[in-house]
């Protein structure tokens, strides 16, 4: 396997197969950014990944880390990761993933899908500060996905006011 033969890699990840409860697919994973890394977004799915055993036990055995309760609990370990070791991507989709109406990084409530998102940032912020400096080009960069993402969302829920307002409010930052 690719992992025996590169000692250094401790994640390998695939593509995977979305499947929507209307029948619909998209395929998700893809490289990842190769100038601002995991932080541009999680490109990783879950599901695909296969971890080396000694590194989860290092992850979970990070006391900075510890007690840290995040909405999407493997984003922290893909960032993690992606300091001490070489992450590889393996251009094949793998599985099948069935969206939920209903789980943590997908919902009809926009106020869960909002903190999500905050979540997501919060995430990407820690790691911007405590592993890249506070460098303030990626912390510009992770808040404006937020927002953008935010955007999007208010639009999607028919929250125009609220779209708009963010909008106005992060454009003169």
């Amino acid at each position: 396997s690719y992992m025996e033969e590169h000692p250094e890699c401790a994640l390998v990840y695939t593509k995977a197969q979305t499947v929507r409860l209307d029948g619909a697919t998209t395929i998700i994973g893809e490289p990842i950014d190769p100038e601002y890394g995991l932080l541009a977004r999680n490109v990783i799915p879950t599901l695909t990944t296969c971890i080396r055993r000694d590194v989860i036990e290092e992850y979970t055995a990070t006391a900075e880390l510890s007690g840290k309760i995040w909405p999407a609990g493997d984003y922290p370990q893909w960032l993690w990761i992606a300091q001490k070791y070489e992450i590889h991507f393996i251009d094949e989709v793998t599985s099948a993933y069935r969206v939920l109406t209903e789980s943590a990084s997908h919902s009809k409530d926009i106020n869960k899908h909002v903190n999500f998102q905050n979540g997501v940032y919060d995430i990407q912020s820690y790691f911007i500060k405590n592993f890249y400096g506070g460098n303030s080009k990626l912390l510009k960069m992770a808040d404006r996905r937020r927002c953008w993402i935010l955007f999007r969302t208010y639009i999607v829920y028919g929250k125009n006011r609220e779209a708009f307002g963010l909008f106005a409010k992060n454009i003169f930052k």
